[in-house]
Order: structure tokens, then C-alpha cells, then sequence
């Protein structure tokens, strides 16, 4: 829900306009009442002014004719929005189609929500996925421990998962392999990711002994991050 005075601001536009606007909208009485309630707000003068509530949907409506950056982006959203749903409703029961236009314009609101929702997390991380792809583009060889990968996740949007979740999660997500000789060592659908690397290990005793350990190279590293992104949001910041 918002209201006539933050379209007003938000599409810098007379507050007086947008309430005009509103008026004049080529809608059913049954469609104002219901996504455009009329309201007040107290101004600096202390005197009560018009205002409307507006629902999301009443919102599109509104919006839809207007123009502006603001506005054409909205457009955009809504006709991808529709562009969407109409293949959906191809593929899939029809008995599920929306009944009136009320319904969906509603069902096209939340899809643009949704979208909208999703382009503003994808410009969060884009910050910190510049950032990753320069660290492997100047270093296509390098390989990475676990532990170096555990510290890398944390500086991109991970939690503090550490090296030994990280191996369990990925034995769990049978990415890695979990008894014997192999224990550890990564599936064959899984190897591209990795390389294997000899690796000698002091026990406490003073004992040498000799493990092959993975190592993700740069395409497992950039795997790693789309893979928890997508299957572990819970790892997320």
C-alpha cells in the first residue's frame, strides 16, 4: 500500500495532479473504492488535505500512463510481466487463468514486484562479482585450499562457514565422497572442478604421512559461489 503524496514525489509530479489523475481514471467504481480509498493527511498548517490510499495494483493502473524514466521502466516491467504469465498460462491448466482484469493486474503487480525485487539483489552483488571475477582472471592456474575458499566466501556474501563445513556440506551434497581411500575426493561428475594435490601432513606424534587433498581451481571456485548461492541461501549474509 502507498499513497497519492509518494507518487507525487516519487514521479515529480503536483501532488494536486496526481490526485486529479486518480480522478479521472477510466475505471470501474467498484475498482476505485477498492484500490483507491479516498484519505487525509495533516499539512504543516494543521489543516486536513485529500489524499488517497492506493493498493499495488491501483498503483499499475495509475502509473501505467504516465511517462517519464520512472515510469517507461514500469511499463517495461509490466509487458515482460505479461509476456511471462502468457507463456505460463500455454503450458499449464488453464481453469487457472485469471477471471477478471482485477485479478490480473494483480497477479502482473506481484510479478513486477518479484523482478524488481530480484534486479535490486543482483546490483547488491554486483559490486562483489567485479571484484571476483578480476581476483581469477589474473590467476587462471592458481589452485585453491579449502581454507583459502572458506576465507573467499566470507568476503563475498557467505557466512563464516569455515574449512571443515565447507568439506562437510559438499560430502552431504555428494560433491565430495565420504569413505575410504577416497574420502574427501570429488565425484567424477565433480573432478573438473577440482585438482588433486599431494600434500604432507605432521601428526602429533611426529608421524609423516602423505594425502591427496582437492583443490578448486578458478572454474570450481566460481562454481562453488553459484552453486551455494542457489542451493544453500541459508550460507548467505
Amino acid at each position: 500500500m502507498t499513497d497519492s503524496r509518494i507518487i507525487a514525489k516519487e514521479f515529480n509530479k503536483n501532488h494536486r495532479d496526481v490526485l486529479q489523475d486518480i480522478k479521472k481514471l477510466d475505471c470501474s467504481k467498484e475498482f476505485r473504492e477498492r484500490n483507491f480509498p479516498p484519505s487525509f493527511y495533516i499539512s504543516k498548517q494543521h489543516k486536513e488535505m485529500p489524499n488517497y490510499l492506493i493498493t499495488k495494483e491501483g498503483c499499475m493502473f495509475l502509473v501505467l500512463g504516465y511517462r517519464g524514466e520512472k515510469a517507461g521502466k514500469i511499463r517495461e516491467q509490466f509487458i515482460n510481466a505479461f509476456n511471462y504469465y502468457e507463456e505460463f498460462y500455454k503450458h499449464n491448466n488453464t481453469k487457472n487463468l485469471p477471471k477478471t482484469y482485477s485479478d490480473a493486474l494483480r497477479e502482473l503487480a506481484d510479478e513486477v514486484e518479484k523482478r524488481e525485487l530480484a534486479e535490486k539483489q543482483v546490483k547488491q552483488l554486483e559490486p562483489k562479482a567485479k571484484e571476483y571475477d578480476v581476483f581469477i582472471g589474473k590467476d587462471n592456474q592458481k589452485m585453491y585450499a579449502f581454507n583459502e575458499v572458506a576465507k573467499i566466501l566470507t568476503n563475498n556474501g557467505f557466512k563464516d562457514i569455515g574449512r571443515n563445513k565447507l568439506f562437510q556440506i559438499l560430502r552431504e551434497d555428494k560433491i565430495l565422497m565420504s569413505n575410504g581411500k577416497y574420502h574427501n575426493l570429488p565425484y567424477k561428475e565433480y573432478q573438473k572442478y577440482f585438482t588433486i594435490k599431494e600434500v604432507k601432513i605432521t601428526h602429533k606424534t611426529k608421524r609423516l604421512e602423505y594425502k591427496n587433498q582437492p583443490h578448486f581451481t578458478p572454474k570450481g571456485l566460481d562454481f562453488l559461489v553459484k552453486y551455494l548461492r542457489k542451493n544453500h541461501p541459508d550460507l548467505l549474509i
